[in-house]
């Protein structure tokens, strides 16, 4: 299936009858009785029959969007974080219930990546009103499904260790000032890869995998363009120490004109599936959450889920 044929023009489905609301009460910054009137609200003016589970601190989330999925539903809400969304995710992934996105979180990197408005009550619109339902791959790890990244390194490292009351109050700030702490004390880590069909051996201080793009930004590599629909993830190999090393990169991901070779950066895509090994245990961060350690199995599973997003501005008579 092309890529243009995965997205399909939907205004508020006819068969939404039962709607399942995931709401993080401590995401973010925002008020949880706030997000949570404007939901209620929202879906008693559509007529919508609607449960609200509001997570609970190591909760397995996974479980509860299976018990719902069992249960009957015909759309479901994550209202928070990139967190929160994954959580989601991990649960719907291989069905055919589409997901609206609330975005009540620190980052929101997700929803900024696919053009999802901010606000709550946008958000709510846009999900109740015309929109596009768009088919994205998902990143899996053991039973897990990830949207966006999977790093393993210094980004992983920070994630760690921002504590949510630093983002509840300091919101993106917060992973700023941890990272500028961070950078100084980076290091390369001994790495040994399959990826595929084949095995690399490297020192890097960062290895990010990405599905979606990076923070809303495309890396400036000749011949390569990070897309959720194109059935296959990218690996960002990054050697980068200092924190010039590290500003560096990033003007990779910003600047038209770069040169054609970065010792720091180096690319790999994956088809099917990277294992990756290190000599010492290594942190691993998936979509923002801190997930564990090294050794890390990650799969690419295409057209894996389907995201409620704005209407494309492509006529609709020349849409499937």
């Amino acid at each position: 299936m092309e890529p243009e044929e995965q997205e399909k023009r939907a205004g508020p489905p006819a068969e939404i009858n039962k709607v399942f609301v995931v709401l993080n009460p401590v995401a973010g910054v925002n008020n949880r009785d706030t997000i949570r009137d404007s939901v209620e609200k929202f879906c008693a003016e559509k007529r919508w029959d609607f449960d609200i589970h509001e997570t609970k601190k190591d909760e397995d989330l996974h479980r509860v969007m299976k018990k719902a999925l069992k249960d009957g539903v015909d759309l479901v809400i994550a209202a928070g974080g990139d967190g929160t969304v994954a959580g989601v995710v991990s649960g719907i992934a291989q069905s055919s219930v589409p997901l609206g996105i609330l975005p009540a979180g620190t980052g929101n990197a997700l929803a900024r990546d696919l053009g999802i408005p901010i606000t709550a009550d946008a958000a709510l619109e846009l999900i109740g009103g015309e929109h596009d339902v768009k088919t994205m791959d998902a990143i899996q790890i053991g039973k897990d499904y990830y949207a966006l990244n999977v790093s393993i390194g210094i980004s992983a490292e920070i994630m760690e260790k921002t504590a949510r009351e630093e983002k509840r109050r300091f919101g993106f700030l917060a992973y700023l000032w941890r990272g500028l702490q961070t950078l100084t004390r980076s290091r390369l880590h001994r790495f040994s890869v399959e990826v595929d069909d084949r095995k690399v051996q490297f020192r890097a201080s960062e290895v990010m995998i990405a599905n979606e793009k990076l923070m809303g930004l495309q890396p400036r590599i000749d011949g390569v363009e990070v897309s959720a629909e194109d059935g296959r993830l990218d690996a960002f190999i990054v050697r980068a120490q200092s924190l010039r090393d590290y500003l560096g990169v990033f003007t990779r991901f910003v600047r038209r004109s770069q040169p054609a070779y970065d010792s720091n950066l180096r690319y790999l895509p994956i088809r099917e599936k990277i294992v990756i090994h290190t000599l010492k245990p290594v942190p691993v961060q998936a979509d923002g959450e801190a997930i564990g350690v090294t050794p890390v199995e990650i799969r690419v599973v295409p057209q894996a889920i389907r995201v409620i997003v704005p209407p494309s501005s492509e006529p609709k008579e020349n849409r499937s």
